[in-house]
C-alpha cells in the first residue's frame, strides 16, 4: 500500500514539474507574478474539500515553497469527518490542520476557481444577471483577502493531471448556473474556436467610454455624468 501511496504523490508531482509544466506550473507561475497573488511573509488558508482543484493548488504551493522564491507559508484545512478527504491528502503528502481557529493566523485565503470558472463567470454576469463582472485574480471579499492560483489554469488539464496521478477526485463545481454556462461557452466554440479567449479578454480590454453606466466603489455612475 505504501508503494501505491508514493507512486501516486511521485506522479502527481512529475506531472506538476514535467508532463504537464506548460499547462499547469507554468500558468501557475504567470498568475502568481502577472497578479502579485503571493508576498513574502504571507500565511495562506486553503480549505481542502476533495476536489481536484483544491490538491493541485495544495501541490503548486509545495513546488513553490521548495523551488520559488517567495517566503509564505500554507496552512491546509479538512474537516475532522471527511475521512477520505484526509487520507486522499495523506497519500498526496499534503499535512492538514483541523483547528480551526489557526485560521485566524492567516493573511490570505485560496479559493479553487479554475480559468473555465472565471470565463464561465463573466458570461453568467451577462446572461443571467445583467452585468458584466468577473472573478478577480486576487480582491477583498467579506473582509478577507482571497486569491486564485487557478485563474489561468483549464478544467481539462486539472483532470488530466488527477487521471494522470492516479487518484479519483472530481472537477470543483462553483455552481449549478456556472456549469450550465461552461456549456454554452462549448456550443459556442463550434463556431468559433477563439471564444473562450475573447470572453475573457472582454474584462481586460473593457472600453469604458462606451459604457451607458457603470459601478465604482458602490456608486451608480453614468455616461451622462460626464457628457
Amino acid at each position: 500500500m505504501s508503494e501505491v501511496k508514493n507512486e501516486i504523490r511521485v506522479n502527481a508531482e512529475r506531472a506538476i514539474i514535467k508532463t504537464q509544466r506548460k499547462e499547469l506550473w507554468t500558468k501557475y507561475v504567470k498568475a502568481v507574478k502577472h497578479y502579485g497573488l503571493l508576498d513574502d511573509g504571507d500565511i495562506i488558508a486553503l480549505d481542502i474539500d476533495g476536489s481536484a482543484n483544491a490538491f493541485l493548488i495544495a501541490k503548486l504551493f509545495q513546488e513553490m515553497q521548495m523551488h520559488g522564491t517567495n517566503n509564505f507559508q500554507v496552512k491546509y484545512f479538512i474537516k475532522k469527518d471527511n475521512t477520505e478527504v484526509i487520507r486522499m491528502a495523506e497519500v498526496l503528502g499534503i499535512s492538514a490542520e483541523a483547528d480551526e481557529s489557526l485560521r485566524k493566523e492567516c493573511t490570505k485565503e485560496a479559493e479553487v476557481e479554475s480559468h473555465d470558472d472565471v470565463i464561465a463567470s463573466i458570461l453568467s454576469g451577462m446572461v443571467h444577471e445583467g452585468k458584466v463582472a468577473a472573478l478577480m485574480p486576487r480582491c477583498f471579499e467579506d473582509g478577507r483577502e482571497v486569491i486564485r492560483p487557478l485563474y489561468l489554469i483549464r478544467d481539462e488539464f486539472i483532470a488530466k493531471w488527477a487521471t494522470a496521478s492516479g487518484f479519483d477526485a472530481p472537477l470543483h463545481i462553483v455552481s449549478e448556473g456556472y456549469e450550465k454556462t461552461k456549456k454554452l461557452v462549448e456550443k459556442l466554440k463550434e463556431s468559433n474556436q477563439f471564444v473562450e479567449a475573447n470572453i475573457f479578454r472582454s474584462v481586460e480590454n473593457v472600453h469604458v467610454d462606451t459604457l451607458i453606466g457603470y459601478i465604482e466603489n458602490g456608486k451608480i455612475e453614468s455616461f451622462l455624468d460626464n457628457y
